[in-house]
């Protein structure tokens, strides 16, 4: 082989070594750029909902069960809850985990969770109590009813999120609201109505609670009328990381 060609040859070797290191600084570009755009459409898609939603005191937890329809009987205004969980982390939906309601009923009452016949130990009373575990949209549904309100306490709904259905895992505990006008129509109507005899109609202002730093608004339910009744979907940004005693 002549010098000439020998020179070729490196050159032609050289050429080789740049193109491939060039692909693949330009793949590895792609990839980052294209993961960052991928998080940036999740959270444009979510409305940056996967941000950590407020976390509330709870009252007590008590024993629920797995179900999506949660009236047993109880009267009052239906109301299909749809919850959509975000982790907060990555933007994606939360699958697996185990989201509980409760509320209380048109009259202001919650279910005791306690046994209702002596005679029959496995009956509890748990109206409008239930959890469900989330698919892999993230979501669970609840058939329910709006809730009355209570002693100094605005119309609202708990919600506490665990990673099984123990209530010791939990990592998130948060109350839904409704929003000031649609509780005006609902105090006015049966069998709401018969509450105000009982106890004052709280307002949303005058609850501590959704005024705490003026968060309530965060988890404040839009409605939309669904025959009789209403329905509902919101999301909220959970971090599964992070268990809250």
């Amino acid at each position: 082989m002549t010098l000439k060609s020998k020179e070729m040859l490196i050159i032609s070797n050289l050429l080789t070594i740049f193109l491939i290191s060039t692909t693949i600084k330009l793949i590895s570009s792609l990839a980052i750029s294209n993961l960052t755009s991928i998080n940036q459409f999740k959270r444009d898609y979510y409305n940056y909902a996967c941000e950590l939603s407020t976390i509330y005191d709870s009252s007590e937890f008590i024993y629920d069960i797995e179900r999506s329809n949660i009236v047993d009987g109880q009267e009052g205004l239906p109301l299909h809850l749809i919850i959509r969980l975000i982790n907060s982390n990555t933007c994606s939906p939360l699958q697996g985990v185990y989201v509980h309601v409760w509320h209380a009923n048109a009259f202001g009452q919650f279910s005791t969770g306690r046994t209702i016949n002596s005679m029959k130990l496995n009956e509890y009373e748990l109206f409008l109590r239930g959890h469900q575990i989330t698919d892999p949209q993230g979501d669970v549904s609840f058939k329910t009813i709006i809730p009355g309100w209570i002693s100094k306490r605005t119309n609202h709904i708990y919600v506490r999120v665990t990673l099984d259905s123990t209530s010791e895992s939990a990592i998130y505990n948060g109350q839904l609201f409704f929003e000031e006008k649609f509780l005006e129509l609902v105090k006015v109507s049966f069998p709401y109505s018969l509450h105000l005899k009982k106890i004052n109609f709280i307002t949303n202002q005058d609850d501590l609670v959704y005024n705490t730093n003026h968060q309530g608004a965060e988890t404040t339910l839009s409605l939309a009328e669904l025959g009789s009744g209403y329905q509902t979907i919101i999301t909220l940004g959970v971090d599964p990381s992070k268990v809250i005693k």
